[in-house]
């Protein structure tokens, strides 16, 4: 009696471990195939939501500024970096700047010294693994006009870039584009 009941539980413990797996498999199927439309899905969702929260995103610019802040980053370390200028959002203690960083997802809001902020949005692993390093977000830039967010060099709106930094190492597809004035969706991707 008792080795077919273990049979059983066994038997079905096996059935939801395929099942699993065969969502998963076909939800990665999905993603790497349908790249561009689920991409061209994220710039649409951004591109909304950055409009509608604009006056939050100007407040949360001049918070930067105002505390001195050049590059607040999302960490769970709760650790700064106060020699490179980097501080964990939440020491902060804004409101808005928490509801930027919650809203949006992002990775870290970088300002640099020419009134061009960075907003950088923290893609799911798998779209980051399954899509070559791709990254995106948006940037707010005095001069209206679209740029590298790299360097702060002006550019199209598809450009190949060659970057020679530390971090951002290599060839890029980059990828620029205007929501508003002042705004700008930008997306990257490591080519190989």
């Amino acid at each position: 009696m008792k080795s077919v009941c273990k049979k059983k539980y066994v038997r079905r413990i096996m059935i939801i471990l395929l099942s699993c797996f065969i969502f998963m498999t076909g939800r990665i199927f999905y993603l790497y195939f349908n790249a561009a439309h689920i991409q061209n899905r994220i710039k649409e969702k951004v591109c909304a939501a950055v409009l509608k929260h604009e006056d939050d995103l100007l407040a949360a610019i001049n918070e930067c500024k105002n505390n001195q802040k050049r590059m607040l980053i999302y960490n769970d370390t709760d650790q700064d970096s106060e020699l490179y200028g980097i501080y964990y959002y939440k020491k902060l203690n804004s409101k808005t700047v928490n509801k930027v960083f919650k809203k949006f997802r992002l990775a870290y809001i970088n300002g640099y010294e020419d009134d061009l902020v960075d907003f950088l949005v923290t893609p799911s692993m798998i779209r980051f693994y399954l899509w070559g390093n791709y990254t995106y977000g948006f940037y707010y830039t005095a001069k209206n006009q679209p740029v590298i967010i790299f360097n702060g060099d002006d550019c199209d709106t598809d450009t190949e870039i060659e970057i020679y930094d530390i971090i951002f190492r290599g060839n890029h597809w980059y990828r620029t584009e205007k929501i508003d004035d002042n705004w700008y969706f930008y997306e990257d991707k490591v080519k190989y």
